[in-house]
């Protein structure tokens, strides 16, 4: 059953000297134009969804109508193309050139009449995205069809203030696409600086001082590796031993799925771990669809993949790999799919030192050199979780590097806390300026502009010459 047509858009009657509401199907025009393959093409440009950046209306790339197979459609410079699959995703941008496009991108025909730089800013208001995800038809496939997507209303300025609303839109994201970058990069130095603890702590350089203060025993009497075995790995530090983690773990295994019936969501008897539950900070984040399975099923058909506080758990399926989790003590016993695998350490191994050294962008990379990767997706056998090779030190020395590394990555939660706080506030404030444009408050009128309900009268005129003229090339 389709959604409804809803009005989400919060419009308002105290409008500028002339400017008018009205609705996108009263300015927007959507192209019949079609095309059909043509390998020789090579000079086409060709725009999927993926090449569309979702929320700001930036091109990411293009690709070549020469690789097009199947029928899609024609857009000429100027034209407004919109994504209708998935309106959540905000793909919305306007064409730079003449290309073709996928039939799930909606082409909107330029005309002299209207600016389409500034219908797109429009159309990546969150109120509009509301709009457009509020009527979607399909399930695996939701799109938005252009009738629906042109009830949605719209005050309209008269045309020299489109163009000025434009450019003071561009001015402001501007300065504001600057402020983001800038914290992106910082985000991104403290992801370096956090593998950069990660590898000086398992290298034994966090806890050199601590050594020589405290003279702590070896490891472990457990065998040691062949000579064989260590010419291809970095030394360690005296008193530190390479072992596999299958000597360090009690019985290291993955899940499995039951039945579709046998899994519920949000509420259950024993709670059901997916990897998106697992982080790449070491915390398991049951809040996102929460899923269960029954007692009966957890003991019986999954009892082998039982999971109790303080186990570990990594993905071993990817892209990405690298997600890795502590299980909390919210719940006495949970389960996992076959998409992870469980680690329950020893009396030598302390979990949270375990924890961070699979959450080691080397320990990572070092079981992907083993794994092998189909269609792009990097799987983890048993075999390779089990024969990973942990540097252990004894367990004073284990909880000295545990403290060391969470004393300095502490600081680092926090600024990166502080930066996911601005990146918020900057897209707020984003949504706060295309607010303030289409309700007349972001430029000045000036009175001598044409008033926008003789504007509106040609565009519709515009609109029929070119719906006339579509016709005519179908016939």
């Amino acid at each position: 059953m389709e959604q409804p047509i809803t009005n989400t858009n919060t419009q308002t009657t105290d409008l500028p000297a002339g400017w008018m509401t009205t609705t996108l199907d009263k300015i927007l025009i959507e192209s019949k134009t079609r095309y059909k393959p043509n390998p020789n093409d090579h000079h086409i440009e060709y725009i999927g969804l993926e090449h569309i950046e979702k929320d700001t209306g930036k091109l990411l790339g293009k690709g070549a109508a020469s690789d097009v197979v199947s029928t899609k459609n024609v857009f000429e410079k100027g034209d407004l193309l919109y994504g209708k699959l998935r309106p959540y995703l905000n793909k919305v941008t306007v064409a730079g050139s003449n290309g073709v496009c996928s039939t799930d991108i909606l082409v909107f025909k330029k005309h002299s009449n209207s600016c389409n730089e500034l219908f797109k800013f429009r159309l990546l208001s969150r109120d509009f995205v509301t709009f457009a995800q509020r009527n979607i038809s399909g399930v695996q496939h939701p799109r938005v069809n252009v009738k629906k997507i042109g009830k949605f209303p719209i005050n309209l300025p008269p045309l020299p203030e489109q163009h000025r609303i434009v450019a003071k839109i561009e001015e402001m994201f501007s300065d504001l696409d600057h402020s983001v970058a800038a914290l992106e990069k910082a985000r991104e130095q403290f992801k370096t600086y956090r593998q950069a603890v990660l590898k000086y702590a398992f290298e034994g350089k966090l806890t050199a001082e601590w050594r020589q203060a405290h003279s702590p025993p070896p490891a472990t009497d457990l065998p040691p590796l062949t000579e064989a075995e260590l010419a291809e790995l970095p030394s360690l530090p005296e008193g530190w031993i390479w072992v596999k983690a299958e000597a360090l773990s009690k019985f290291i295994t993955k899940g499995t799925t039951p039945k579709k019936g046998e899994l519920f969501s949000n509420s259950g008897e024993i709670p059901f771990i997916k990897v998106y539950n697992l982080t790449h900070t070491g915390t398991l984040d049951f809040s996102v669809n929460p899923t269960f399975t029954s007692i009966e099923t957890h003991k019986g058909f999954l009892a082998r993949s039982i999971v109790f506080p303080g186990d570990i758990l990594m993905n071993i399926v990817g892209p990405p790999l690298g997600k890795v989790s502590l299980v909390p003590d919210t719940y006495s016993e949970w389960n996992i799919n076959q998409a992870i695998v469980r680690y329950r350490p020893r009396d030598i191994l302390l979990n949270k030192y375990l924890k961070h050294f699979l959450l080691s962008e080397v320990t990572i990379r070092g079981m992907m050199r083993k794994s092998k990767a189909t269609a792009g997706q990097f799987n983890l056998t048993l075999e390779i979780c089990r024969d990973l090779l942990v540097p252990l030190c004894s367990v004073p020395e284990q909880h000295a590097i545990i403290e060391e590394i969470e004393s300095r990555l502490s600081v680092v939660d926090k600024l990166e806390e502080t930066i996911e706080a601005s990146l918020q506030q900057a897209e707020a404030l984003r949504q706060s300026i295309l607010k303030q444009a289409f309700t007349g408050k972001l430029v000045q009128q000036d009175p001598n502009d044409e008033p926008a309900d003789k504007l509106l009268e040609r565009i519709k005129n515009s609109n029929s010459h070119i719906q006339a003229a579509q016709l005519s090339m179908n016939l």
